[in-house]
């Protein structure tokens, strides 16, 4: 039996009529031969493939988008830096000691399980859009209760509805940038969001080294705001439309992203294809969700992402966002203003992931997440090595060096996880992956976050350095061992290479479309 499908898809050089057709005895979706051909005469004649200025307008829109949605996260994730510093000023206005810093630095990580927990069921039921608007809401309540604080617990409770807000917008983020973008435009698109989160923690060092935490705080709701308004006026995931049987929108959404008739409909096409085989195999072998996620499939990037998660905030890569400017006017003789120098990293951190944003164009994220590693345990085995032979050392010496930790950090452990939590799981269990994923980033980052004045205490500046730089060596033998490579793959195509007998990227089949890049 054949169910033929009438749609029409609007472009804006009028309508294209085509017939889908659905063979429901095979569960499979083919296109006809002259839908194809009506596509290739319309790019020949409307130059449809070409770019022009309309093209280029939206695909503005969406980076821009991407750039404030991520810049919110940053300023959740940098304010503890602007914050703690003033309340432990003589004249602060809720005075705290260390004890109480270290809670108001940490709790933002310790919350976010919650938001991973719910961003995989939000993302599902409202979509990946809704979920989105959800997080706006979420991190806007935030800010007000900091606003409003005139004591510790409302403190707490503004940094842990932010805690909650930035696994709500990472991990839906993360999915909406992975199942819109094309895969020659995939590693660019995810790292844009990381050089909007340290564009915003760059934004919101320099607003805390001129104004109070407070008016930061006010001034911080403009940014979802503007956020949210721009979602309304993009499409959602054509993957969520197409698992929830939706192929009308589906198509249009994927063509406003395509900007190709013949490539958007190819690609619902095998997404369609994709679903049905997932629901066929359901069917024919029903298993619980924890069943499947010990499938194979699934475990064996769900480990290999965690691993790598583990060694990024095991890394300090996170811990010097949340206390930069203490860290700053501790570790040594700095002979400048430590707020500016606070600034001067942020700035180096927003340059780099501009760095790493290029590079990714053109390189495979195994080479930079290798040579970030290494250039990051260099650097922080070199400035625990300062600090523990000259206890006054140059304060030219110990930025430079400071910075060259913040700086290779950044272009591998700082953006790479997070970016590839989007791409590196299947499809059916990608929304609740990257949440379980998340949550375990937030909870090595909160154990490493909170442990920070003990760490200081106990180990020394230059013990606590030569941690990191241990640990960031371990990440790039972990890199070379472990990581897949995925710069150019389709999402089905990392999906296959799972599907096959590859865990470690060192012993993997090289036959066939498996051939890789080192």
């Amino acid at each position: 039996m054949k169910i033929f499908i009438l749609l029409q898809m609007s472009v804006r050089y009028g309508a294209l009529d085509t017939t889908y057709i659905y063979d429901d005895d095979s569960d499979d979706y083919e296109f006809e031969e002259e839908l194809y051909q009506h596509a290739r005469t319309v790019e020949d004649s409307q130059k449809v493939h070409e770019k022009t200025w309309w093209d280029v307008a939206l695909e503005s829109f969406l980076v821009i988008y991407l750039l404030i949605t991520a810049a919110n996260n940053g300023m959740i994730m940098g304010y503890s830096a602007v914050l703690l510093p003033q309340l432990k000023a003589v004249n602060g206005s809720l005075q705290i000691d260390d004890e109480m810093g270290s809670w108001m630095a940490s709790i933002n990580s310790a919350s976010i399980p919650i938001g991973a927990l719910f961003s995989g069921i939000l993302m599902n039921y409202f979509g990946r859009k809704g979920a989105l608007l959800i997080y706006v809401g979420t991190v806007t309540v935030g800010w007000v209760f900091i606003l409003i604080a005139e004591s510790h617990t409302l403190v707490l409770i503004g940094r842990f509805f932010g805690g909650i807000a930035t696994s709500l917008g990472m991990v839906p983020g993360q999915v909406y940038i992975a199942e819109i973008s094309h895969s020659s435009k995939r590693g660019s698109y995810s790292s844009i969001s990381f050089i909007g989160l340290s564009f915003g923690i760059l934004l919101i060092y320099c607003l805390g080294s001129v104004l109070q935490w407070r008016i930061v705080a006010g001034l911080s709701i403009i940014i979802p705001v503007v956020s949210a308004l721009m979602l309304l006026y993009l499409p959602e995931s054509p993957v969520w439309y197409i698992r929830n049987g939706n192929l009308d929108k589906a198509r249009n959404a994927c063509f406003w992203f395509r900007r190709n008739i013949r490539e958007a409909l190819e690609e619902v096409d095998e997404l369609v294809k994709r679903v049905a085989n997932e629901n066929r195999e359901r069917e024919e072998n029903p298993r619980s969700t924890l069943a499947m996620f010990l499938s194979p499939q699934v475990l064996k990037p769900l480990i290999i992402m965690n691993v790598l998660i583990m060694f990024q905030s095991l890394s300090g890569v996170y811990l010097f966002v949340f206390y930069a400017v203490e860290i700053i006017s501790e570790i040594g003789n700095i002979e400048m203003n430590h707020f500016l120098v606070g600034v001067i990293t942020a700035a180096v951190r927003v340059a780099f992931t501009i760095v790493a944003t290029i590079s990714l164009a053109f390189i495979g994220r195994r080479p930079i997440a290798i040579t970030s590693a290494l250039g990051a345990g260099i650097s922080a085995m070199s400035l625990g090595t300062i600090l523990y032979f000259s206890p006054n050392p140059n304060s030219y010496l110990l930025a430079g060096t400071l910075l060259s930790y913040i700086s290779s950090s950044t272009v591998g452990l700082l953006i790479l996880p997070g970016m590839m939590l989007g791409e590196i799981f299947p499809a059916k269990v990608r929304a609740l992956s990257g949440s379980i994923s998340f949550s375990m980033f937030s909870v090595f980052t909160f154990i490493i976050t909170k442990m920070y004045p003990i760490l200081k205490q106990t180990f020394k500046f230059y013990g606590m350095f030569w941690f990191f730089g241990t640990i960031s060596f371990l990440a790039a033998v972990y890199v070379y061992i472990a990581l897949p490579e995925t710069k150019g793959k389709t999402l089905n195509d990392i999906e296959d290479y799972f599907l096959g007998n590859n865990f470690l990227w060192v012993t993997r089949k090289t036959s066939g479309t498996n051939q890789e890049q080192t």
